[in-house]
């Protein structure tokens, strides 16, 4: 599940339409998308939590260390 929003979004998202690495991840996730306005960039764990909930434009590097290992949705 990838869930990737933003206001001036419309149709659906390709797969093409953004970069995440690396994966698998460990101390860092980098996401990249060709969107030039901001979007919602959610990652959940199994269980549908929502972990992470930012908002990002164009480019956003996080830290990831403090995350329990597993399998994570973006």
């Amino acid at each position: 599940m990838i869930k990737i929003t933003g206001k001036q979004l419309k149709g659906k998202i390709s797969a093409n339409d953004y970069k995440i690495s690396p994966n698998p991840f460990n101390d860092f996730l980098s996401v990249q998308t060709d969107y030039s306005s901001p979007v919602n960039f959610i990652i959940s764990d199994l269980s549908g939590k929502v972990i992470v909930d930012q908002v990002i434009e164009r480019s956003k590097t996080m830290e990831t260390n403090h995350l329990t290992k597993g399998i994570y949705f973006l």
